[in-house]
């Protein structure tokens, strides 16, 4: 049985698995262009609900590297959502659904956690994405609360996955365009240059690293009270950062090696 047969036998109807079978051969050359490979992959559940939140670069594709190991190595297509402004369009919206990525609002993430599916996530979205180089390795959630409350409120817990060697790809440079596209039309515009000044990535070392399951305090009720959403929020966001820290700092060894 072939990757594109096992999608189809473990996610019925959604999404195009023609269309993921074509991506496989690029995920494939990517994961060795990279050296790509995910630490501690083990952490991810066989099966249940979870939420997995990684830092956004502006290379994006490192997600969908995760997204295609997981499935490889365990048999689970995870689901993303991504940013409403892709969705504006008809055409631009039903050839991502393509993908399982669906417009990010609470009714579809909660549908994906109600299913026990996998959902991942880059709480930082496209504000994190364009940041300029000088803020590398930065993790942007401290507004992003929309994810501490979701997990509370289907009691899914959080499992997080750092690539700091993502932020090495391009060079972001700042941009008042960058800026103004992005406070008035929340448009991402991003100015950057890649392997020898070129729109090419760098092909720098890759790996995700997966943090152990944090699981969400318990609540009875509809809705979690808004204290318990930010103590949450402040625990997992400070979590995020130490992780990064920690693997950013094995990068710059690997360097000086």
């Amino acid at each position: 049985m072939d990757k594109t047969d096992l999608f189809q036998q473990k996610y019925k109807g959604q999404p195009d698995w023609e269309l993921l079978k074509k991506i496989i051969p690029f995920a494939e050359f990517m994961k060795f262009y990279h050296h790509y490979r995910v630490d501690g992959i083990f952490r991810i559940p066989e099966k249940g609900k979870a939420m997995i939140l990684v830092n956004h670069s502006l290379a994006t594709y490192d997600i969908l590297l995760l997204g295609y190991s997981i499935f490889d190595k365990i048999g689970r297509l995870p689901r993303g959502l991504a940013d409403s402004n892709f969705y504006k369009n008809s055409l631009t919206a039903d050839w991502i659904s393509r993908f399982g990525i669906y417009e990010a609002n609470q009714g579809n993430a909660e549908n994906i956690l109600k299913n026990d599916g996998l959902l991942l996530l880059a709480p930082g979205g496209t504000k994190e994405a364009i940041r300029s180089s000088e803020e590398k390795f930065q993790i942007k959630w401290d507004n992003r609360k929309g994810f501490a409350r979701l997990s509370i409120k289907t009691q899914s817990p959080i499992i997080l996955a750092a690539c700091p060697g993502a932020d090495n790809v391009y060079t972001v440079k700042n941009s008042v365009i960058t800026d103004l596209a992005y406070k008035f039309f929340k448009f991402p515009v991003a100015f950057a240059e890649g392997l020898g000044n070129t729109i090419l990535p760098r092909p720098v070392k890759l790996v995700h690293y997966i943090h152990d399951p944090i699981y969400p305090p318990f609540f009875e009720g509809e809705n979690p009270d808004e204290e318990m959403v930010e103590q949450y929020h402040l625990q997992i966001v400070k979590t995020m950062r130490e992780w990064m820290d920690q693997h950013k700092e094995i990068i710059k060894k690997n360097k000086k090696l």
